[in-house]
């Protein structure tokens, strides 16, 4: 008779033994995942702003100039200024040609019967894919009645003089602070408007800082939901503090009016810290080591937040006349 062989099972030892290294295993595969998740929404976040820079440069070829940050009212004479953010202007080339046939340009976006409805409508290409979807519509910031969608990328007008005041930047006076979408009139370009500098659109050709130094637009990353600080912890809820602005259609509070850096703890500049410590307007994403940002010819670069905040403020600049350092 053949013998038989009894065959035994696993002993809870040895099943507690699999199971940690699976565990262990597991703690290993995560990061990594992760750390390909973050790379992949960095690289898209890059593929979206040099879409935002070739419709800039698709206005620019059709207009002649770049369009403003702020309103479009050039003279006394005009129509009332048309409140709108810029990003109202390039939908035609980010393939939303029908949304802009739909807004009234010559109205705004505070209550506005047309526009404030389409304001809600979200824009893939305009947000960061490193940002949550959630509490990305809403009223929040934007006064009653006004349920707007956010976007990631913003402009920024201005270094405020307070920053060179503080041996912080070497801009220190107008227009030597001024940014490329900056609202500034052009000499015999007529009759002002109502506003202190003017309002127009600018010429590539006033680059004189170069195209290639020169910031476009960057990133304002996850409002309303307000971070603070480089280990970018959300602040209170948007509900009941949400960051300024971050509404595409809203002009002006959505950018960043004055660039004043802050204290790395996310508290008000002026401040050494120039990339991810507040995204309160100020420049800030939820890429690690750093934000993206679109040149005016077009390129896209990964700058990081250790930028010296004198070297960002003279890439904000375009015709500040700085020698730039490293970034």
């Amino acid at each position: 008779m053949p013998s038989t062989r009894r065959r035994e099972a696993f002993t809870l030892i040895e099943l507690l033994v699999v199971i940690a290294i699976i565990a262990v295993l597991i703690g290993l595969l995560l990061p990594a995942v992760q750390k390909v998740r973050g790379a992949a929404a960095r690289i898209q976040c890059q593929n979206n702003l040099k879409q935002v820079g070739l419709a800039f440069h698709n206005y620019e070829n059709a207009n002649g100039t770049f369009h403003s940050s702020k309103n479009r009212r050039k003279y006394a004479a005009d129509a009332k200024a048309t409140q709108l953010g810029w990003a109202a202007f390039l939908l035609p080339y980010i393939e939303q040609g029908n949304l802009r046939l739909s807004l009234n340009l010559q109205s705004g976006w505070n209550n506005d019967p047309t526009n404030t409805p389409l304001g809600a409508t979200p824009i893939k290409v305009l947000t960061c894919p490193a940002v949550s979807p959630q509490v990305r519509v809403g009223v929040y910031n934007n006064g009653a009645g006004n349920s707007l969608a956010y976007f990631d990328y913003t402009a920024v007008q201005q270094v405020d003089p307070a920053l060179g005041a503080a041996g912080l930047a070497e801009a220190t006076t107008e227009p030597q602070v001024y940014g490329v979408l900056t609202n500034i009139n052009r000499p015999l370009e007529g009759t002002p408007g109502p506003y202190p500098n003017g309002l127009y659109e600018r010429r590539v050709t006033e680059i004189t800082d170069g195209t290639s130094n020169t910031l476009l637009i960057a990133e304002v990353a996850a409002r309303p939901q307000k971070y603070a600080g480089r280990a970018k912890k959300p602040v209170g809820t948007p509900d009941t503090d949400p960051a300024t602005g971050g509404a595409w259609l809203r002009p002006n509070v959505s950018d960043i009016p004055t660039f004043l850096g802050t204290q790395y703890d996310g508290s008000a500049g002026p401040g050494p810290c120039a990339i991810n410590c507040s995204n309160n307007q100020n420049v800030f994403s939820l890429h690690t080591g750093g934000a993206n940002i679109l040149f005016c010819d077009g390129s896209v670069k990964f700058v990081n937040e250790n930028v010296p905040i004198r070297t960002f403020a003279a890439i904000i600049t375009f015709a500040g006349g700085e020698v730039l350092g490293d970034y």
